[in-house]
């Protein structure tokens, strides 16, 4: 098929997607916002990448003319725009078909809550589309809210490449680690859980230590309140990596924490690469958490925001090395059933090539 992504090059799952698309032998065309960039040049070569003119979220709206130029130019078999509030936007500014909408989480969770306009837009534009597309079941549940025609969703994860992320061969550190790989910001509440490590350390006396990968906006907070909890010297702070590099940060951990405080954290890639590592994982109950993760089986799902919650889970898998072992194991197992991303790929291009036979 001749499939035209519209999507930010930036995102690693937008790479993902392309790069995979192509290794399936799709003829493969990214537009993005030039704002979207990929910086880090991961994507292939045989994939053509294509920066619209004008960048930010006026982006959105001056871009549709070229786009639409280009696309009727190029006459790709599907569209497929992922974010259903801004490129979505754009998507269905264009009238192509057809259009493979894929939603991600905050345009669904959080968008249409803004105000009347922003509901207005994101039901507009699941009206243009032909079919939909979710990470999971649950936020497929929620975006049928707005889904008045009831048009196909297909259920689309983004999974994860178990053979990088595979478990460690063996940790040999006498310090236990526990860690962290998110954006240091209020969404994916860091906070909660450099207060429930304080909280741990007060009572757990052999060598622990606390590893945050990650940047955002919270991250000079984050360095303070590590300091006034005087826990900074058992706290590093890497800042952000490349993806390349996640697999070998998480087999240096013992065991991982996603304390993410909104229910747009849809999916939870990151417990899945922790899981996908043999890891056991702590998460919060957002929706996207509870559905990749089985409850007290590959870790431990706590309510939100409950410092206290965390803090008791984790103090019970560092005290128990047999229990994370058995939970480890039963992730990667987990992940290998319902989260390879080879198959995941798949899903998706099933999806696109039903949508592409509608009209």
């Amino acid at each position: 098929m001749k499939i035209a992504i519209l999507s930010a090059a930036k995102s690693i799952h937008t790479i993902k997607i392309v790069n995979s698309l192509t290794e399936l032998g799709h003829s493969v065309r990214l537009y993005s916002l030039p704002d979207h960039k990929d910086n880090d040049n991961a994507i292939k070569n045989e994939v053509e990448v294509i920066y619209l003119p004008h960048s930010g979220q006026k982006g959105y709206l001056f871009n549709a003319s070229a786009l639409k130029r280009s696309l009727k130019e190029w006459r790709p078999d599907i569209l497929n725009a992922h974010y259903a509030s801004g490129y979505g936007t754009l998507a269905a500014q264009t009238g192509f078909h057809p259009l493979l909408l894929s939603v991600w989480g905050s345009d669904v969770y959080d968008f249409p809550f803004k105000n009347d306009i922003c509901r207005y837009i994101l039901e507009r534009n699941i009206r243009k589309a032909d079919a939909l597309a979710s990470t999971s079941n649950i936020m497929a549940e929620r975006t049928q809210k707005y889904n008045k025609a009831k048009k196909e969703i297909y259920t689309t994860p983004f999974g994860v490449d178990t053979a990088k992320f595979i478990p460690a061969a063996k940790l040999t550190s006498d310090t236990t680690v526990i860690g962290f790989i998110k954006g240091v910001s209020e969404k994916y509440g860091i906070q909660y859980l450099i207060k429930a490590f304080a909280t741990v350390k007060k009572t757990f006396n052999e060598p622990l230590a606390l590893h945050i990968y990650g940047d955002g906006d919270q991250l000079e907070d984050m360095k303070q309140l590590a300091h006034d909890l005087n826990i900074y010297h058992d706290t590093v702070f890497f800042g952000r990596i490349p993806h390349k590099d996640v697999p070998a940060a998480l087999q240096t951990m013992d065991l991982f924490c996603v304390p993410s405080t909104l229910d747009s954290e849809s999916f939870g890639v990151a417990a899945v690469e922790a899981m996908s590592c043999g890891l056991p994982v702590i998460t919060s109950d957002a929706d996207g958490l509870t559905e990749v993760m089985a409850d007290n089986e590959t870790g431990f799902i706590v309510e939100r925001k409950n410092v206290n919650a965390m803090a008791e889970k984790i103090l019970l898998l560092i005290n128990n090395k047999k229990m994370r072992v058995t939970m480890g194991e039963a992730g990667r197992k987990r992940v290998l059933n319902h989260y390879d991303w080879n198959n995941n790929i798949k899903q998706l291009e099933k999806a696109l090539l039903e949508t592409s036979q509608i009209i």
